[in-house]
């Protein structure tokens, strides 16, 4: 009697801890959901009485209206839950409206939650956060590889030309070679995060691409992105973190037209850039030292038009205006001395290659991430 009523107790006792363990992980569920419900409404999406929740129809002048500001200073991790719930309400509404399928944007949808997903057991520096989404058009997301919040060093890939949503794990594989190779560079040092930002509709290669010679892209690319650094340093919950923006191809065009009213970077890196909208370095709000640039020798097609233009000039008659016109489009190529930024040494080849894994401009990219700024090898310029 006595073993049976031992046993009894025994199961009661484990039953018991089995009760109060899942209510531990009810109640945390819980204030996970209701803190991604929380950051949702305050990120201006639609959310119902069940929870819903339903994605905000963003005009172009929402980028930088009081809201929108606001957005940018919620926590990394409250912006990863509103904006994943409201990934998984889209996925479930085309599922549920029979219109998922042979659908590009829920393809995508699919293909980036995956992604996400499939990150949530890594070690937290390779931790994935989705601090924003939009399905709209050719689609928008900014992913963080790593807490922005609580890394002592941040940086921020823009891409250029041809960059979409369906695209976007491109990116980020760029933004995590550039993380481990910071990691690399100093692996005691404080924790680095990189965010894959493609926060603004970059000129389609197949639609639209007669809009990257002119700056309307990147100026709303711009208002963008300088809300987007702001909010990094307000969100931050210690002491400010180091912060350097990478703008590749017309991406830097953006990075640079939104220091206008002063991007809150300590550095500067633009690679293969076909000009930054300015005559010189000594023009953004970022010290001239700690402006970066660089382009590959054969990326001619973009960084160095010069080279393609030469043979322009043989055309009969409008050969001259011809040539004149492909070059400069954007302002002077920021790699060449004359413009006054670090020129870094490039070992890769093309117009995509800077992140080439071992590459001697990937190592230099993440010294200037981790402020390791001796260590950056340069073809002219000093080291601040």
């Amino acid at each position: 009697m006595d073993d049976e009523f031992e046993v009894a107790s025994m199961q009661t006792r484990t039953a018991a801890s089995l009760l109060r363990e899942a209510a531990e992980k009810f109640d945390q569920l819980q204030r996970r959901l209701d803190a991604a419900v929380d950051a949702a409404s305050v990120l201006g999406l639609r959310v119902d009485d069940t929870g819903r929740v339903s994605p905000r129809i963003m005009e172009a002048g929402d980028w930088h209206d009081p809201d929108a500001e606001l957005i940018h200073r919620l926590p990394a991790t409250d912006r990863d839950y509103a904006n994943q719930l409201a990934l998984r309400t889209f996925i479930g509404d085309n599922v549920n409206h029979r219109t998922d399928v042979d659908n590009p944007q829920q393809a995508t949808a699919l293909m980036l939650l995956d992604k996400l997903e499939g990150a949530e057991n890594n070690p937290p520096n390779k931790r994935l956060y989705l601090l924003s989404v939009d399905q709209i058009g050719d689609g928008k997301a900014a992913v963080a590889i790593g807490n922005p919040d609580t890394a002592g060093h941040t940086a921020v890939l823009v891409p250029g030309v041809g960059t979409e949503l369906h695209g976007i794990r491109g990116l980020i594989n760029r933004a995590s070679l550039l993380q481990d190779t910071a990691i690399q560079h100093d692996p005691t040092g404080p924790p680095v995060a990189v965010v894959a930002w493609l926060g603004y509709d970059t000129p389609s290669v197949d639609t639209d691409i007669v809009t990257a010679p002119f700056g309307g892209k990147s100026e709303a690319g711009a208002r963008a992105l300088d809300g987007f650094v702001d909010g990094l340093r307000t969100a931050h919950d210690g002491s400010p973190s180091h912060l350097t923006v990478i703008g590749h191809s017309y991406g830097s065009t953006g990075e640079a037209a939104s220091t206008g009213d002063g991007l809150a970077a300590d550095d500067m890196i633009a690679v293969g850039s076909p000009g930054m909208r300015v005559d010189s370095a000594s023009e953004f709000n970022v010290d001239p030292r700690h402006v970066w640039a660089g382009a590959a020798s054969d990326d001619t097609l973009v960084a160095r038009p010069e080279e393609n233009a030469r043979w322009l000039t043989g055309v009969p008659l409008v050969g001259g205006w011809l040539a004149e016109g492909a070059v400069g489009i954007h302002g002077p190529g920021p790699h060449n001395p004359e413009f006054g930024a670090n020129v870094l040494a490039v070992d890769t080849s093309g117009h995509s290659g800077y992140w080439t894994p071992n590459s001697q401009v990937l190592a230099s990219q993440a010294a200037v991430i981790v402020g390791d700024y001796d260590a950056v090898a340069l073809e002219h310029g000093k080291a601040p």
